[in-house]
């Protein structure tokens, strides 16, 4: 599924470079700075301190200024730069910092005892555990380390079984070896603990905890026995189908929503069944709660529902989307009968759904009822904007005839022709020598960004007049983020490879975060295959993880250093220093991508999936369409135009959430 959500060139390989990366700073001054500045100058000196000069020196001059420091803000700021320069030399002292700090502090020195990693360092996070002022930092560190600590959680959990910040830490972490002991403290005789551990159960989802909590749904404390529902559902099997229908009969009107879900997806005849009653209830909230649920859910055994939906006309845009999405392309016939006979806005709205069904389900459409939904969609207006709307649903359901007449929009004098039409090749996946040639003789920044991501996601040749447009258009602002994913998806090697990786690293550094995320994307995508030569793309990934000031620059970096394969020279200082910046790194996502690295978990770049991003920009006057920026999840920062209906639409996407905005010009 896609949610939509509107809203210097790079240093040589080897060991003696990577060296002097990790340790080029001016140590004295900033050990001046720390103990002699005033407060912006020590707090600034801290921060700096985290992440250059030596990695001993630095810890050093943070610690013999932490113990002498006053000032809580350079306290707070010298814990951070300790956390990431965390190391089992240090923990004595770290522990003892720990012992004695509070607030801000705490959390912070918390993060530099996880990301220590000596048992002593662990040892003192449970330990800590039993004080209210350090515990949510404790608990914060305990999650930070993981797994590993479930043994030591539990072993304390055998000492104090009504400990329940214990259960809900083992919950948290999602520790299966924990099943057993959670299931025997679901039945105990506090309260308290009956809930924390069927909520740890839940949290886990071992199946394994299915039985034990079914018995526990009707304890005679009402707040277990909802804590013991809500497990039930996230652990149920099919044989739960029965009695969860049994509980919404009961059920407050907020809750049936959870319960008639949950049924559906247990027993699907059984809980279309249901929603069927609530759809012909006199009750107009369950009216819409039954339309709702088949909307969000649609699958086979509602088709009698959603084709009510689609008859009864207020919900029917809503209805074709969601029979389009009927597993296996179900759906497409009651749209085929339907649209056969249709004009006006329903054809209109039933032609786009139609369109997505065919491209959703391309595998599975086949013979007649294919050529049935062709017919419809070619008969679609062919003269005016219209036309463009005609051509670009027949591209997106993959009917091959249409790739002529696009092909000839290429050439057209419109600026909006060629836009579209290229954006409408790019959905057909056709057409790539048509493409390559106009791109390089386009001067429109619209059309030339629609023909770069056309071929970006296609196998082009690297033809020498297309790496120099892609190269040349990278400098380009209004050009950079296509051109530079163009560049990324031609096959260079030798020289022109090496240019690319150094261009490709200087746009990391670009004033735009649209720019640098693409360019991480990008890098990630050209270095994917390269043989291992140096961890200079390493280096400029992992600077932009760790000071960019944008939340998805670093995501879509982190996630480009567990795509390329850094070199074997200099390798070990790098990965130290990814290692120690994921036992820090405050951002989930983050932080999954860079331990990914580290361990050396290799993950090819995907950009293929079977979801279509369908959306409509309401505009008033706006016959040329409007521009909309689209970020993905993988780094990509699009800026595409829509038709002249607002309409837009990017195909075989992997299942993520796409947020876009649309741009003023």
């Amino acid at each position: 599924m896609i949610v939509l959500a509107l809203a210097s060139a790079a240093l040589g390989g080897g060991v003696a470079s990577a060296q002097s990366w990790l340790a080029r700073t001016p140590l004295a001054e900033l050990r001046r700075e720390l103990q002699s500045g005033d407060l912006a100058d020590r707090e600034r000196a801290a921060m700096r301190l985290g992440r250059e000069g030596s990695e001993s020196g630095a810890r050093r001059v943070l610690l013999d200024a932490y113990f002498v420091e006053r000032a809580s803000r350079v306290r707070i700021a010298i814990a951070h730069a300790l956390a990431w320069r965390a190391h089992p030399s240090i923990v004595d002292e770290l522990v003892s910092a720990f012992d004695a700090s509070n607030g801000p502090e705490s959390q912070n020195l918390a993060m530099a005892l996880a990301a220590a990693g000596a048992p002593q360092a662990k040892l003192a996070l449970v330990d800590a555990l039993v004080r209210e002022d350090l515990r949510p930092a404790a608990r914060a560190g305990i999650l930070r380390v993981g797994v590993e600590l479930a043994p030591m959680l539990l072993g304390r959990l055998r000492d104090d079984p009504s400990n329940t910040v214990l259960i809900e830490l083992l919950g948290e972490l999602r520790h299966a070896g924990a099943v057993p002991a959670l299931a025997r403290l679901a039945t105990s005789d506090a309260a308290p603990v009956r809930r924390a551990a069927l909520t740890a159960l839940r949290t886990i989802g071992d199946p394994r905890a299915n039985a034990l909590v079914a018995t526990t749904v009707d304890d005679p404390d009402p707040t277990v026995a909802r804590v013991a529902q809500d497990a039930l559902l996230a652990l149920a099997l099919p044989r739960d189908a029965e009695r969860v229908e049994t509980w919404l009969d009961e059920a407050s009107e907020g809750r049936r929503r959870t319960l008639l879900t949950a049924l559906l997806h247990l027993e699907p005849e059984r809980g279309a069944a249901r929603l069927a009653e609530q759809a012909a209830s006199e009750d107009p909230a369950r009216v819409l709660l039954a339309g709702d649920i088949a909307l969000e859910h649609p699958q086979p055994a509602l088709l009698p529902l959603l084709y009510g939906l689609y008859e009864e006309g207020a919900r029917r845009a809503e209805a074709a989307s969601a029979l389009a999405e009927v597993e296996g392309g179900a759906g497409v016939a009651i749209l085929v009968r339907e649209l056969e006979e249709a004009e006006g806005a329903e054809l209109d709205e039933g032609r786009r759904a139609l369109a997505v069904a065919l491209r959703r389900w391309r595998e599975e459409l086949a013979g007649r009822m294919r050529e049935r939904a062709l017919r419809i969609l070619r008969a679609g207006p062919v003269e005016g904007p219209a036309r463009w709307r005609t051509l670009t649903l027949r591209a997106l359901a993959g009917d091959e005839d249409v790739q002529a007449p696009l092909e000839d929009g290429l050439g057209s004098e419109d600026t909006l022709a060629r836009t579209w039409a290229a954006q409408a090749l790019g959905l057909l996946g056709r057409g790539r020598e048509a493409l390559a040639a106009a791109l390089v003789d386009e001067e429109d920044h619209d059309a030339f960004r629609a023909m770069a991501f056309a071929l970006s996601d296609q196998a082009v040749s690297a033809d020498v007049g297309l790496v120099a447009a892609a190269r040349a258009s990278v400098r380009v602002p209004a050009r950079a983020v296509e051109a530079l994913l163009l560049y990324a998806a031609l096959p260079l090697r030798g020289r022109l490879a090496r240019e690319r990786g150094r261009i490709l690293r200087q746009a990391l550094r670009d004033p735009r975060d649209r720019v640098r995320a693409s360019a991480a994307f990008a890098l990630a995508r050209a270095e994917e295959d390269t043989p291992e030569r140096s961890v200079g793309p390493w280096r400029a990934l992992l600077d932009r993880v760790e000071v960019d000031d944008s939340l998805v620059v670093r995501r879509a970096a982190a996630r480009a250093l567990a795509v390329v394969r850094s070199g074997r020279r200099g390798r070990g200082l790098v990965q130290t220093r990814v290692d120690q910046r994921a036992r820090t790194e405050p951002d989930d996502e983050v932080r999954g991508w860079l331990e990914r690295a580290v361990r050396g978990v290799h993950t090819p770049v995907r950009t293929r999936g079977d979801e279509v991003l369908r959306f409509r920009v309401v505009a008033s006057g706006a016959p040329s369409g409007v521009l909309v920026d689209a970020r993905l999840d993988d780094g990509r920062w699009l800026r595409l135009r829509t038709l002249a209906t607002g309409e837009l639409f990017l195909a075989d996407l992997p299942a993520q959430t796409v947020e876009s905005r649309v741009v003023v010009e």
